[in-house]
């Protein structure tokens, strides 16, 4: 597993993301491009940054199994929705 990225404009592989080994089942882009979220099935949702993918940080205690993620326009929130009753902003 892990996180691969590509440039759309010459189809050139650029690489993987830091600290992104592991089983992924969501991904989501910050509106402006600076920041990506990734959930993982280990129950941890993984922060890069949108330009260098380096690893901006790890959020923990996230549900198993999301169904979604999303950024807020401004990029400051993320919220993670999984099966159950649970919404994790």
């Amino acid at each position: 597993g892990g996180v691969w990225l590509w440039d759309t404009q010459s189809g050139q592989r650029l690489g993987v993301l830091e600290d992104s080994v592991g089983m992924i089942e969501r991904l989501a882009w910050s509106a402006d491009g600076t920041l990506l979220a990734g959930a993982f099935r280990e129950g941890v949702v993984r922060l890069w940054d949108g330009l260098t993918g380096r690893s901006r940080g790890v959020l923990e205690d996230v549900p198993r199994h999301v169904l979604s993620l999303a950024c807020s326009p401004d990029g400051r929130h993320l919220a993670v929705g999984s099966y159950g009753n649970e919404v994790i902003i």
